[in-house]
């Protein structure tokens, strides 16, 4: 009979024995290494509006305008979802912030100031010598404080730049809002290539090689996919709580992929590579290339009657600048010039061929 001692000392080998096999039949690792340093350094953010936005800036330092502004921003919302502490959505809640740093970045404290805080004068507290009235409209009392205080700034501003007092300062409240964010794509397209050899089939006589065995193939793919995200602004006089103007802008940005595969077999074997790139216009990239867009449209808007900003803008980001019903116009008129071109050839060649058969029938 084996003692209770010795069958243990028997268990323990066994199981120790097999541990050992396993840790010999399959082996795996996982290293987890916290990088101390990135790989890209910060840089400035940039969109296809910054550079126009800059331009204006630069132009409004060399201009002598009249004008100045006190730009108060109130909100720049997102009105896709309703409006709940419990209701999130992908877009980001920083709009009034990135407007905020836009505006400041290129305004000179002569021509433009940009609040931090929105003032409670503007707001409806049910208290009529703080806030706004039953009307939305503020207290003479405090328009004329908030005007003396702000008004002191800009011309001391404009005394040490020499030039001679603002003749007019407006202040205006920017209020925004994104309408409109697709969580469906608006298109969707493919398309793909593929090419290929198989093994050589030999004749009777002919001898099998490794060669005779090659085969290949190859895959070209890529797909695209659009989605649309809309900005309204609004610019506001909270003098006569009026809307003194407003724009809406469209941004429909892109998701495209391309993959690339190669396979070849020689014999029992084969190698095959693949390759995909997929390059992604963000939506958070999406709402600040509107939110630039908005800073133009509000410094045009606001100092371009007076100072030439036409040499900043390309034909896409002229058409920003202008209304609904002015793009109709032009639209109009090209189609008209397009129109009356198109007549004029088609009588020319009917001319021609007029002109040809004449010439046969002689």
């Amino acid at each position: 009979m084996i003692s209770v001692n010795n069958k243990n000392s028997v268990l323990k080998k066994a199981l120790a024995s097999s541990l050992i096999i396993l840790s010999l039949s399959a082996c795996s690792s996982n290293t987890l290494k916290i990088a101390k340093e990135f790989k890209e350094t910060p840089e400035v953010s940039q969109s296809n509006m910054s550079n126009a936005v800059a331009c204006m800036g630069s132009a409004l330092k060399k201009g002598n305008s009249n004008n100045a502004y006190v730009f108060l921003i109130r909100n720049l919302n997102d009105g896709t979802v309703k409006d709940s502490v419990y209701q999130d959505s992908p877009l980001s809640d920083a709009g009034r912030i990135q407007l905020m740093h836009i505006l400041s970045e290129h305004l000179q404290p002569y021509v433009g100031l940009v609040t931090d805080t929105f003032p409670l004068m503007f707001t409806q507290t049910g208290k009529e010598k703080l806030g706004l009235n039953r009307f939305g409209l503020p207290s003479f009392e405090n328009q004329q404080a908030f005007m003396q205080s702000y008004s002191g700034i800009i011309q001391n501003a404009r005394s040490a730049k020499r030039l001679a007092p603002a003749t007019n300062i407006v202040p205006l409240i920017v209020s925004g809002s994104f309408t409109r964010f697709d969580t469906d794509n608006l298109t969707q397209v493919g398309s793909g290539k593929n090419a290929g050899t198989r093994s050589k089939r030999l004749a009777e006589d002919e001898q099998d090689t490794i060669w005779n065995k090659a085969s290949g193939q190859i895959d070209l793919g890529r797909t695209s996919s659009a989605k649309a995200i809309s900005l309204v602004i609004n610019l506001i006089d909270p003098r006569n709580n009026l809307v003194v103007s407003s724009q809406s802008l469209d941004l429909i940005f892109y998701r495209d992929n391309k993959t690339f595969r190669l396979r070849i077999g020689i014999g029992n074997g084969y190698y095959g590579i693949s390759k995909s790139k997929v390059v992604v216009e963000g939506v958070h990239g999406a709402q600040k290339t509107l939110i630039d867009a908005a800073a133009l449209w509000l410094i045009n808007k606001a100092y371009g009657g007076q100072t030439n900003f036409s040499s900043c803008f390309n034909q896409a980001q002229k058409r920003m600048t202008l209304s609904a019903m002015q793009i109709s116009q032009i639209d109009k008129a090209s189609i008209a010039k397009q129109t009356a071109i198109i007549k004029k050839a088609t009588k020319r060649e009917k001319r021609s061929t007029q002109t040809d058969k004449v010439k046969t029938t002689k």
